[in-house]
């Protein structure tokens, strides 16, 4: 990810991935070229994630710069869910399900626990912690699991629910979320 001073004078970081259409793995813009490192394409790239992905991402860094907590917390849950979707959604397609089945499949899966539990186990034999056990990504499971209990109470709470270090830690998934999506991507999905 790029990085530059934002206002507050931390390291902002734009979305510098990219999805290589012959081979469908994800890689790092280099210095604003989209080579695949895997493939050697160049020309045949699409940006990653959808643009409902970055959309989130860049929101995260606007409402955590300018200090809201609780709205920092609520993007990046959406944001790993939003990521979790398109994995699933990516991994049905290579195994050449049909549209409907995949729609359908992620409907009758919405909620997040079905899907950590349930589609991972059903599609790869393991449970998400073993996916990422091993892995620079180990303990990522907690940290969600923890960043949505923090969510939970944004919204039954009379009070502010979220402190300084839960932002902080949210801001922090949203970072390392790309990179994880992005080696699950090129592990389950090419």
């Amino acid at each position: 990810m790029e990085q530059s001073q934002n206002r507050s004078g931390m390291s902002s970081r734009k979305v510098t991935f990219f999805r290589c259409k012959g081979c469908r793995r994800v890689c790092r813009r280099d210095q604003g070229e989209d080579i695949c490192s895997h493939c050697g394409g160049r020309t045949e790239t699409e940006g990653w994630p959808d643009s409902p992905g970055q959309r989130l991402f860049e929101a995260v860094e606007a409402f955590f710069e300018r200090g809201d907590r609780d709205l920092t917390v609520i993007l990046v849950c959406d944001l790993l869910e939003g990521l979790l979707e398109m994995f699933f959604r990516d991994m049905f397609m290579k195994q050449g399900k049909p549209r409907s089945w995949i729609q359908l499949t992620l409907k009758k899966n919405k909620s997040l626990d079905l899907r950590l539990k349930y589609l991972f186990k059903e599609t790869l034999n393991v449970k998400f912690p073993s996916v990422i056990e091993g892995t620079a990504f180990e303990g990522f499971d907690k940290r969600w699991a923890a960043i949505r209990s923090v969510r939970g109470q944004i919204f039954h709470a009379n009070f502010p629910a979220v402190d300084e270090k839960d932002a902080h830690e949210s801001y922090d998934l949203s970072r390392e979320s790309l990179d994880l999506f992005a080696w699950m991507n090129n592990t389950y999905c090419v």
